[in-house]
């Protein structure tokens, strides 16, 4: 059957006549039918999936014809879209009721590069015919961000972002992914020997995550939209064989009549007959001739999924009075570069391209974000770029030279590793350093030559510069840099004392430093950055030493530099040298320095997990980097709690001998295998249940009675499948206590002692990974900032800028608040709210609210609170009282109460009061002094410390 493509010549200007041949079968019958048949059958399915190749002309030209008589047939036909992510939906609905034009929709959506060719016309079809579009695709920055680092990725992205991709997702182990690891195979016609089957893996989760999202996308827009139809373009291999998009969204709704058409080419002068081979491939399959056969996942905006970049090759010359640098990048990629895209900073201008000495052409876009996007029309396994990087300058410091990863050279995506090789031309009185390998040539006419190799891949790469001056000393091998402003020199005596001590804690921990040297540099700006052996240093932390040189700042960050110059992260579930550092510097140090205030710690730790609201609470395979509150819970104090009861079980020598084969005999590890590992190691079995289960462990006394100068109580733990772990048992009378150490294996455990206890504690010095009962757990600011309050803001009160500033000043440092003015009280669902608020305690909405539920023993009046008979007059004192919100008891309240203007002067200094439950504040003119202060507590639930009578 020969057909020409007629119906929509005059709408799809960009279309001409197809005189080449092309036929439909259907595969029920391996029939030939006519395209008026095809679409009478189509318009009685509920969805219809159109298999495309994304660059064939002939192909968009059918599915155009095919929209048109469909959506003539039954104006319940939808347009859905592969080539459109859920975050590009409001550009299109824009562009679609006219509001933005094609330039707008461009600049406010990923429009695939072949977008003008290959999808404008339909699009126009679907504007000028009132058409919803449906755009059903993940954002190909998330699912590059999961080919490059797994699902674990996805912990990065904000709540918002989460409405991006699919609620659920799972790459099936079946016949798809092999048809999806041959592809791969053959499009980097690699041997399949020699092929990362890790970074294969990432790849097929990145390509199934896609066919979660568009199958999430097209059910839930049918079950809003009950006489919809959907017509879905997509690349053949998303329903190819009735498997990825096709079988995600039978899985979801088994009732929908779903038909897919599957494209099958072949070279000219090939016949077009039906084989029986093709029957489960589609039900309708559409054979033609076509001589050069497009890559079936190519998904052309998404080349970042498995196109990256080798090598870098970069030189330059820094002269202090230039404008900018001038640079030229030469770069080899993976693979033949097929005519894609790669990202540039908006700071790199004045681009030349050229494969080898000829100029190639390009395209320019500019994107939402700090980046432009450039495509480049070449095939070419290795390009060089020529540009002008227009660094940020700093007046203060004229040679002041901060050259950030990702910022100054070109980028396939934000997550790539490659090889780097610098060569970088500067004056002699300036020292450049870089996180490399280095070599240093003086040169001729006050100039210095460097090279910097880098160590191994590295995700970008960074040269920083000024006129520092310098000290150096030598530990074990390792040459130690400080770089520091002249006026700042004085600070490196207490930083090398630190430093050495560091070295030789962590030596003894973890044997030698990975690297050669080691630099700590100041920055002029705010960075603080930790790379693989140097640490840039904010300006402001710099200066402040009694910061800077604490274990958890300098401490932490030279531990994970020894960590990972043994054994490097690979980014699977977790990232357990975070955790493990956070432990050697904090949970560990205060052992070894300060074993009085160490309990502290980890009370403090257990306090925050048992703050934590239950649908927070995280495995450790979750957690990457502490980017807010929950997160730092989830993966320092749950990780820390963790890895010290391991400690702690077998002591320091065995501990550190595991952890040390551990890091020794792996290259890559996963947060998985690191845990094993230490499991297996130190034969800890319980590591297993602990990392298995996301769920702190509670464990409770019962029944405690003495007879007879015996002891006799139960121990119980909430789950059976937990009852494996070591706690330690206190009991006391008023002359003397024992203390013992106790194996629990059951869910209850009686137990007995020869001693006449007044007291019974469990777990007194907070040893265990465990929630904390209601007694120990006070309610506090804390407590209410860790369950995502709503800070009411009085919009009437001279303090309400400050006030608001508090707000933003904790969602900057990571807690995750809500902000609402206080006369939206009774419009907004408070009930189910923590409440965070500071004002007045005279007839205001909130006081008034929550005045019946304060404590009993705290009367206000007009001009004065009372406590306990005591008055305290409102132009002196103030109260910060914190409480259970009565109307949800998961929730609480923290209130700062004053009716003086003046106590609020220091507003900030509420944070010095975080712990206790209620505090009297007395203002001396300047800033407050703590009078009282006291703790409520919830009801006891499962004690963990009973008095026995």
């Amino acid at each position: 059957m020969k057909k020409i493509i007629f119906t929509l010549l005059i709408m799809f200007t960009y279309l001409v006549g197809f005189s080449t041949e092309y036929k439909i079968f259907k595969a029920e019958t391996g029939s030939e039918i006519p395209f008026s048949q095809l679409v009478d059958e189509l318009s009685l399915k509920d969805v219809v999936f159109f298999g495309e190749l994304h660059d064939d002309s002939l192909l968009h030209a059918i599915e155009a014809d095919l929209l048109y008589e469909l959506t003539k047939v039954d104006t319940n036909f939808v347009l859905g879209m592969e080539s459109f992510a859920r975050n590009d939906q409001t550009a299109l609905d824009k562009y679609l009721s006219n509001e933005y034009s094609y330039e707008q929709l461009d600049a406010n959506s990923n429009l695939w590069s072949n977008y003008q060719e290959a999808y404008s016309g339909l699009i126009d079809f679907a504007k000028n015919d009132t058409i919803k579009v449906l755009a059903t695709n993940t954002p190909v920055y998330i699912s590059g961000m999961v080919a490059r680092q797994s699902f674990s990725a996805l912990q990065k992205l904000s709540l918002s972002e989460r409405k991006y991709y699919a609620r659920e997702f799972k790459p099936f182990e079946n016949d798809y992914k092999s048809m999806f690891f041959n592809e791969m195979q053959e499009m980097s016609n690699a041997d399949p020997d020699n092929l990362d089957t890790l970074i294969l893996e990432r790849l097929y989760q990145a390509h199934t995550l896609k066919d979660d999202t568009m199958a999430e996308s097209i059910f839930d827009y049918l079950e809003d939209n009950h006489q919809a139809k959907i017509f879905h373009i997509n690349g053949d291999f998303h329903t190819k064989n009735h498997y990825g998009l096709y079988q995600k969204l039978e899985l979801l709704n088994p009732n929908l009549e779903i038909a897919s058409l599957s494209p099958l080419p072949y070279s000219t002068g090939t016949p077009l007959e039906w084989d029986y081979r093709l029957y489960g491939q589609a039900e309708y399959i559409i054979m033609y001739h076509r001589d050069e056969v497009s890559l079936p996942i190519n998904d052309k905006a998404d080349t970042s999924e498995f196109l990256a970049i080798d090598k870098h090759t970069i030189s330059f010359i820094f002269e202090p009075n230039a404008l900018a640098l001038t640079v030229s990048d030469k770069i080899t990629f993976n693979q033949k570069f097929n005519n894609n895209t790669l990202l540039l900073s908006k700071d790199i201008k004045d681009i030349q391209v050229l494969k080898g000495k000829e100029k190639v052409d390009f395209t320019l876009t500019e994107m939402k974000n700090d980046f432009n996007k450039i495509q480049i029309n070449t095939s070419a396994k290795e390009l060089t770029l020529l540009y002008i990087y227009d660094y940020p300058k700093n007046k203060a410091r004229p040679f002041n030279f901060y050259l950030e990863e990702y910022k100054w050279h070109p980028v396939v995506s934000l997550e790539e590793k490659s090889y780097f090789e610098v060569n970088a031309l500067g004056p002699d009185k300036m020292k450049f350093i870089a996180p490399a390998e280095a070599t240093i040539t003086p040169q001729r006419n006050d100039a210095i030559y460097y090279t910097w190799k880098s160590f191994a891949k590295e995700y970008g790469f960074s040269i920083i510069g000024d006129l520092y001056f310098t000290k150096s000393i030598e530990v074990n091998d390792v040459l130690i840099t400080y770089y520091s402003f002249e006026d700042d020199f004085n600070l490196v005596e207490d930083y090398t004392y630190f430093t050495q001590q560091y070295f030789e804690l962590y030596r003894r921990y973890f044997g030698d430093f990975g690297y050669d040297s080691y630099s700590i540099i100041q920055s002029v700006d705010h960075k603080y950055k930790s790379f693989d052996n140097m640490l840039l240093v904010a300006n402001n932390i710099f200066k402040n030493k009694d910061i800077f040189i604490t274990p958890g700042v300098l401490g932490h960050d030279l531990a994970k530099m020894w960590i990972s110059s043994k054994c490097q992260w690979n980014g699977e579930g977790a990232n357990w040298q975070e955790i493990l550092a956070n432990f050697v510097a904090n949970y560990f140090w205060l052992e070894k320095n300060k074993p009085e205030d160490a309990y502290l710690w980890r009370k403090d730790a257990l306090e925050d997990i048992s703050g934590i609201p239950r649908d927070q609470i995280k495995s450790l395979h979750d957690f990457t980097f502490a980017v807010d509150k929950f997160s730092a819970v989830n993966g320092y104090k749950i990780g820390g709690m963790l890895l010290y009861y391991v400690y702690n079980k077998v002591g320091e020598a065995k501990f550190f001998t595991s952890i040390n084969e551990i890091l020794t005999n792996n290259e890559n590890l996963s947060a998985y295998d690191f845990f094993n590992y230490l499991r297996e190691k130190t034969e800890v079995e319980e590591v297993a249940s602990f990392i298995d289960d996301i769920y702190p462990l509670k464990v409770y006394i019962r029944e405690a009675e003495v007879n007879e100068a015996k002891t006799k109580f139960k121990i119980v733990s909430s789950r059976e499948d937990r009852s494996n772990f070591d706690i330690e048992i206190k009991l006391s009378n008023q002359k003397n206590f024992v203390k013992t150490n106790y194996h629990i294996n059951k869910k209850e455990t009686v137990l007995e002692f020869n001693f006449d206890a007044t007291r019974i504690e469990i777990d007194p010095e907070y040893k265990l990974y465990r929630y904390l009962d209601n007694s120990e757990n006070v309610f506090n600011i804390k407590r209410t900032l860790l369950k995502e309050p709503l800070l009411l803001v009085d919009q009437e009160s001279q303090f309400f800028s400050d006030i608001y500033n508090i707000g933003n000043t904790l969602r900057s440092n990571g807690v995750k608040i809500d902000m609402m003015p206080l006369s939206s009280i009774n419009d907004i669902a408070w009930k189910e709210k923590s409440i965070f608020y500071i004002g007045e305690y005279h007839n205001n909405p909130v006081f008034n609210l929550f005045q019946p539920y304060l404590p009993p023993s705290f009367i206000f009046g007009k001009n004065k609170f009372t406590f306990e008979g005591k008055d305290y007059s409102q132009d002196k004192y103030s109260v910060v009282i914190n409480t259970q919100n009565p109307f949800d008891i998961n929730q609480s309240i923290s209130m700062w109460l004053w009716n003086s203007a003046n106590n609020l002067e220091n507003i900030n200094e509420i944070f010095n009061y975080t712990s206790p439950s209620w505090v009297i504040l007395e203002f001396d003119g300047s800033h407050f002094q703590e009078i009282k202060k006291g703790n409520l507590i919830d009801e006891v639930l499962f004690p963990t410390r009973v008095n026995v009578k």
